[in-house]
């Protein structure tokens, strides 16, 4: 928990200033930890706000591991008000070229 709240900290500040920060989460409570921060950031941003945030894997194919893994965090965040989720390919990431995300 300590570590979630050293993160919150630069989640702020990107709120409040308009600006970007990149978080790298690793190891068994990086999910953990992703859900947390996505849900401050949108309680940062306002009730009101929609949030868009996209999903990037190696393939979404129904049996790889990246489907399944996208599975389980789009029914973690389901309940996240505002929060709207895509999913997309690496291979079709040109696709997204040009388009705005809040979250990556």
């Amino acid at each position: 928990m300590n570590d979630l709240v050293k993160l919150l900290t630069p989640i702020k500040e990107a709120v409040n200033s308009f600006e970007r920060r990149l978080i790298v989460l690793a190891g068994e409570e990086g999910e953990n930890m992703a859900i947390q921060l996505i849900k401050e950031y949108c309680f940062l941003k306002g009730k009101d706000s929609k949030i868009n945030a996209l999903y990037v894997g190696d393939n979404f194919e129904e049996d790889s591991s990246s489907f399944k893994r996208f599975i389980k965090f789009k029914n973690l965040v389901e309940e996240i008000d505002g929060l709207n989720l895509q999913n997309i390919a690496f291979k079709d990431s040109l696709n997204v070229l040009g388009l705005t995300f809040d979250l990556l």
